[in-house]
């Protein structure tokens, strides 16, 4: 320790070293954690999952999808939304349809669309259920 270092702490005395935030962080990295690992956990298993398999346009008033929908019970009633859109791509079609609890928890299903004019594209928007009000 230097003479100065030394003057200083005689004149002036030594603070003691304040550690009033760390239970403060503490607590604040607890209670994150705890809400990231709830996320993580509700968000990775939604109670129904959906894909476009494949598509195909009809006779120019219908396009024709395969949807495969993965429901993680079987008794969850889940609600589908199909898009057709033309080559300017706007929305030419639509259809909403229910799958009613019992069946398989994986399953395919085929789904028509009634469309004003030719369809170049299908997309699937999701499905959702009463618990799962974001369509996946």
């Amino acid at each position: 320790m230097t003479t100065n270092e030394a003057l200083l702490r005689e004149r002036y005395g030594r603070r003691p070293r304040r550690r009033a935030w760390v239970p403060f962080a503490v607590v604040t990295a607890v209670v994150g954690l705890g809400w990231l690992a709830w996320t993580v956990i509700f968000h990775s298993t939604p109670e129904v999952r959906s894909d476009i398999v494949t598509w195909s346009t009809g006779d120019g008033r219908t396009a024709d999808a395969r949807v495969s929908i993965q429901r993680r019970d079987a008794d969850v009633e889940a609600e589908c939304l199909l898009r057709a859109s033309a080559v300017d791509r706007s929305v030419v079609g639509e259809t909403s349809f229910t799958i009613g609890p019992g069946g398989r928890e994986k399953d395919t299903y085929s789904v028509a669309i009634r469309t004003e004019r030719p369809a170049t594209a299908v997309v699937l928007v999701g499905c959702r259920t009463k618990d799962q009000p974001i369509r996946r």
